[in-house]
């Protein structure tokens, strides 16, 4: 379920009542686990940037690459990033794999306006591995729509530009995907 992503843009600004966020970026076409890619977060209640590596680290030693946003608030590993650490993570395309025959073939899914957009995302502080960053973000996923479906059942969580702010400051509202 989309392990790889697509930034394939320059520059990136986000306006919000948090302030004015301008990304300097490295267009990139593959972005894999572990990749350490800008995400844009709250810090001292403003909008701001940092590189983190996507996956979360788990004590055996394995990743987590994404979370369903469906149950992510009352599951462990997840809970504390829900409640108090969200993300959004630039991206223009995201890809999924279909079986056919002995093979798999990619398949890049992007807006129709080729617009760029946001997935939603948590992160948290690494614990003692050995990334180059000090943070690590997962994507959060949700059941997929009707033009991924024929390919995959879950997609990433694409955030809808007036979902943004609430998604960022945490909004005490229920946030239903």
């Amino acid at each position: 379920m989309c392990n790889r992503y697509s930034q394939t843009k320059r520059e990136r600004d986000l306006v919000t009542r948090l302030g004015t966020l301008s990304l300097s970026l490295e267009p990139r076409f593959n972005i894999a686990p572990t990749n350490v890619v800008t995400v844009a977060l709250v810090q001292d209640n403003r909008l701001g940037a940092k590189p983190m590596a996507w996956s979360f680290s788990r004590t055996d030693g394995g990743i987590i690459t994404n979370c369903k946003s469906e149950t992510a608030a009352t599951k462990p590993f997840f809970k504390h990033s829900w409640n108090h650490r969200r993300c959004i993570i630039p991206a223009d395309g995201f890809y999924e794999w279909k079986q056919e025959g002995s093979r798999k073939q990619p398949y890049r899914f992007v807006l129709n306006s080729e617009e760029p957009f946001w997935f939603a995302g948590l992160w948290q502080p690494v614990k003692g591995n050995e990334i180059q960053t000090e943070n690590e973000f997962v994507m959060l996923t949700k059941a997929a729509n009707a033009d991924v479906a024929f390919i995959h059942n879950r997609m990433p969580l694409l955030l809808r530009p007036d979902e943004i702010e609430r998604w960022l400051l945490i909004d005490p509202i229920e946030w239903v995907p």
